[in-house]
């Protein structure tokens, strides 16, 4: 079980890397979760991936399994070009597009800061929890 979370290329990435088993691991916030690169016959199964651009991508391989993944809130490129084509079909302005754009990359970083507030408390109770221990053991 490992997290792999805000790094600009990969969460995960295999690079001629054959017959390895990529089990119970999260790779978020990435722009790929996965990327299997050159890497044939390995096992991709029981991740999430989450808030990447794209959360599994191959590229020039054979045979890998990849099954009972999670795969949420990618960024999906289909998506913008399609309204792009809709954009110059009707003439709607450009700023429109934009403004999509931007409110979608800040929901994804108000997400990320969410994340980031969370753990900080988890971090603060668990630290108030070892402290209250320490006074007990004391007295």
């Amino acid at each position: 079980d490992n997290e792999a979370n805000e790094n600009e290329e990969s969460g995960i990435h295999l690079f001629l890397s054959d017959l390895n088993e990529i089990k119970n691991n999260e790779a978020n916030d990435n722009y790929y979760g996965i990327y299997l690169h050159i890497s044939d016959e390995n096992i991709v199964k029981n991740n999430v991936f989450r808030g990447n651009i794209q959360g599994i991508y191959e590229d020039g391989c054979e045979g890998n399994i990849i099954e009972n993944n999670i795969v949420e809130d990618e960024f999906n490129l289909i998506l913008i070009i399609t309204i792009i084509i809709i954009v110059g079909i009707l003439g709607v302005s450009i700023p429109l597009l934009v403004i999509f754009l931007v409110k979608y990359k800040n929901r994804r970083k108000e997400r990320i800061l969410e994340r980031m507030r969370r753990e900080a408390l988890e971090e603060a109770e668990q630290e108030e929890d070892v402290n209250e221990q320490k006074e007990l053991k004391e007295k």
